[in-house]
């Protein structure tokens, strides 16, 4: 079943209302989505927050948490990793 979600309405008691070229989807329809198809609308809604992100103000606490992990690499007590070791990391742990 192709996804052609156009933009999300509202999402109201459990309701959530998506504009498409002909139907509205029900979280209770999303629900009974594959994974793929629930992977392929959560791709769609990451690319369309990429087009809000500056409209929405960071908030003061995670500003707060950003500086202080950036200090603690700063001053070498923390190392940013690259994303690939991170994986490689997290496969590991999983095996």
């Amino acid at each position: 079943m192709p996804i052609s979600i156009v933009r999300i309405l509202s999402v109201e008691n459990e309701l959530l209302i998506v504009a498409s070229y002909d139907n509205q989807m029900t979280i209770a329809e999303i629900q009974k989505m594959s994974v793929r198809e629930k992977l392929r609308l959560m791709e769609w809604l990451w690319d369309d927050l990429r087009g809000y992100v500056e409209d929405e103000p960071v908030p003061d606490s995670h500003k707060q948490v950003l500086d202080q992990r950036r200090f603690a690499v700063e001053e070498g007590r923390e190392k940013v990793l690259e994303w690939d070791e991170v994986k490689s990391r997290l496969s590991e742990r999983q095996s």
